[in-house]
């Protein structure tokens, strides 16, 4: 239920990126998204585990001050699936970790 919300709010977004953008380009306010596509899946030590590749969202706020001084805030809606090998070599589901982070960026 919370990856369909999500696909929704992040193809949502993306389609209102541009269009905000192309408002008004001189205006100190920036938004931005993205969805980015991990290619990896990481193994435990010891042995069992295994995290799959992560689908996220990103989206980002950021105010230009002056020529010196800018803040962005920005956040992420990051999923994985989590599986693991019992000793008889069957795999299981153990679910999935979903992430929130968030950042406050001063350049």
């Amino acid at each position: 239920m919370i990856g369909k919300i999500s696909l929704a709010l992040a193809s949502l977004l993306l389609l209102s990126a541009g269009h905000l953008y192309a408002q008004n380009s001189s205006d100190p306010w920036t938004f931005k998204s993205r969805a980015i596509l991990t290619g990896s899946s990481d193994k435990s030590d010891p042995s069992g585990y295994k995290v799959y590749s992560a689908l996220t969202f990103e989206t980002a706020l950021a105010r230009q001050f002056n020529r010196h001084l800018a803040a962005e805030f920005n956040a992420s809606l990051q999923s994985r699936e989590v599986d693991i090998t019992d000793s008889l070599g069957f795999e299981s589901s153990l679910g999935s970790v979903e992430l929130l982070p968030l950042n406050l960026l001063l350049q």
